[in-house]
């Protein structure tokens, strides 16, 4: 055995030694990151040091870059390419000797986020850990960004003998996410220990351009609006709301198909802090849960991130095809408008698939071939019914949109023996079919939206479970008139009554003209809404009141004089680009969690300094 034992190692080794050759050879291990010696990068933080040399000091990283590499990104999102990250991973960390001063640190080694490094070391003493990315006020203007990071959860058994479950950990594995393209960036990392004590450990990395082809950073301007100043009689110019917008980062899915397209995340602040590669542009959302994001990447694939960047899970839809909306139920199963693969030439966009992840089964849930056959039947065009989008509503129903229809949907028992509760449009749609009478009644005699492609819900109150709001995003139809309004688009909010079998009209919003991609994303109280064909999006508050208006620029590019007048005669194509859809999720949701130090003698306390939450 002991021969046994002594052969792995030496295999180990020689895997290890063989690893840092090809990628020293091929110049894929950076050189140690030096300190600067001069300017404000030495001032910059330098009390926090100061206050005590002995725990608190500059560090040498050692950094390795290109480690990893793949083909094409379909190759990321494969268990085997994981696996194989993963298991080298774990032989550098078993023979090295990583601690506070000697961090194991690797660029993106999972190829899933561009702009984040691969943490590991081991402490002494169990800490909770938080980074913070600064960069030099000399040459940006980019925030700090960072927060506790997510430990393990152990179980402890203090002194005084009670047993708690505790983030604290000596082993330590996160990534630092959210570095600043072309920019020295320095990079503070602070562990705190049971007892409150605090050592800082800093480095520097100089960070490259960006792997996608787009903008590095959005153009921010605050909402506002023109009231009466009732001093002076006057109209001025004032914020339109006073309310911030929701912490998160931005996810952008770009439409326009580079090389390798990408979903981008931008801060509060407009900085791009991440950029995760497709397969394909397709799906306009992601979900961060638990730590981890839920996400297509193609239209046959979901996948799970952790905050490693790791991949966890794949999920292929080998039966279907995603088809655009999708939702979590409340028990975290995706459900997904979808096309079953072995009918698209003859019904397509006609199901609700669910991904469960209990079993990791995959199976239709909705068929509206099978559950509208009266009206299935006479149809002779496969895109007959066109469910573009869906929402849960909780209570096992669900409420769709059916473009084709022009018509949104509520079912109930979606999870045994669907059956559908009411439509809400035009019942000309479904003329002379059994479907007709099932139409909720027009309170007010409004023009139902024509081009609803999304719809979503909201709860009316918990006594009248009859009564549900629903809404829907039109592109330019005047609600009033019934006729196009070119330039705006509206979001329109119905309220529902089962009971009394109506719909009427409780809100419209008139918005920026809406494309066919239009999109609009709940956070909190607040709204992110993207026109679908123009290089801007728009935060809301709950009373649709603009906070602010993001415009991606492009990075200024240096012509020559030849250039120039080429270009006055032969002006460029136009560039700009438009995104499918723009959705936020919660960094306490996937990268950060709250600071809990645990006390020797079984007290909890949470830090003071978690209490403002992640730098951004």
């Amino acid at each position: 055995m002991k021969k046994v034992n002594g052969i792995l190692i030496v295999i180990a080794i020689l895997s290890l030694g063989l690893l840092f050759f090809i990628a020293y050879s091929q110049g894929l291990i950076s050189m140690p990151q030096k300190t600067p010696e001069t300017g404000d990068l030495q001032e910059e933080f330098k009390d926090e040091y100061e206050t005590d040399s002995t725990k608190n000091r500059e560090i040498v990283a050692h950094i390795s870059e290109g480690l990893f590499t793949f083909k094409n990104v379909s190759e990321i999102y494969t268990y085997e390419f994981q696996r194989m990250v993963r298991d080298k991973i774990e032989i550098l960390k078993e023979v090295g000797d990583y601690n506070e001063d000697n961090p194991l640190l690797i660029l993106n080694p999972f190829c899933t986020n561009n702009q984040s490094l691969y943490t590991y070391f081991r402490t002494n003493v169990p800490c909770a850990v938080s980074y913070t990315i600064h960069t030099s006020s000399a040459t940006s203007e980019a925030p700090n960004f960072g927060g506790y990071v997510a430990a393990s959860t152990e179980k402890r058994v203090l002194q005084n003998g009670a047993t708690v479950e505790v983030g604290n950990s000596y082993v330590h594995e996160f990534a630092i996410t959210g570095l600043v393209p072309n920019e020295l960036n320095i990079i503070t990392v602070r562990m705190v220990d049971e007892s409150g004590n605090t050592r800082l450990r800093r480095f520097y990395y100089q960070f490259g351009a960006v792997a996608s082809k787009d903008e590095e950073s959005l153009k921010i301007e605050a909402g506002v609006k023109v009231v009466l100043d009732e001093t002076t009689g006057e109209n001025k110019v004032t914020n339109a709301s006073d309310v911030a917008v929701a912490d998160g980062l931005y996810a952008v899915f770009s439409k326009k198909n580079d090389f390798v397209p990408y979903v981008k995340l931008y801060d509060n602040d407009g900085y791009l802090r991440g950029e995760i590669p497709l397969e394909e542009v397709f799906a306009k959302k992601l979900v961060a849960r638990d730590g981890e994001l839920y996400l297509f990447v193609s239209a046959n694939k979901l996948v799970r991130i952790n905050s490693l960047g790791e991949v966890t899970h794949i999920y292929r839809l080998n039966d279907y095809t995603a088809t655009g909306d999708w939702c979590m139920d409340g028990n975290g199963n995706i459900l997904a408008c979808a096309t079953r693969n072995d009918r698209s030439s003859t019904s397509k966009r006609d199901c609700i698939i669910i991904i469960d992840f209990t079993d990791g089964d995959i199976y239709m849930l909705i068929d509206f071939a099978k559950l509208m056959t009266d009206y299935h039947v006479r149809r002779r065009d496969a895109d007959w019914i066109g469910i573009s989008g869906i929402s849960y509503m909780g209570n096992n129903m669900i409420v769709v949109a059916a473009d084709k229809l022009d018509s949104v949907i509520k079912i109930r028992r979606i999870y045994n023996d669907p059956r559908l509760v009411y439509f809400a449009g035009d019942p000309a749609a479904l003329a002379g079919t059994v479907y007709e009478n099932m139409y909720l009644k027009n309170e007010g005699n409004f023009a139902f939206s024509s081009t609803s492609e999304i719809a979503g819900y909201e709860e009316y109150d918990k006594i009248r479970q009859s009564r549900q709001y629903i809404w829907t995003l039109d592109r330019n139809l005047n609600y009033k008139y019934g006729k196009k309004e070119e330039g705006f688009g509206y979001y329109i909010k119905y309220l529902t009554d089962e009971d009394e079998k109506t719909v009427r009209i409780a809100e419209t919003i008139r918005l920026p003209e809406i494309a066919k991609d239009g999109t609009l994303f709940e956070i909190g109280d607040n709204w992110i809404f993207t026109s679908g064909d123009e290089s801007v999006f728009y935060e809301y508050d709950n009373w649709f009141d603009l906070i602010a208006k993001f415009t991606f620029t492009k990075p200024t590019v240096r012509k020559t004089i030849e250039q120039l007048d080429y270009e006055e005669d032969n002006p460029p194509a136009d560039d700009s680009v438009a995104y499918i859809g723009v959705c936020k999720f919660d960094l306490y949701d996937y990268l950060f969690t709250k600071e809990i130090v645990v006390y020797k003698n079984g007290n909890t306390q949470e830090a003071a300094s978690s209490e403002n939450g992640p730098e951004s």
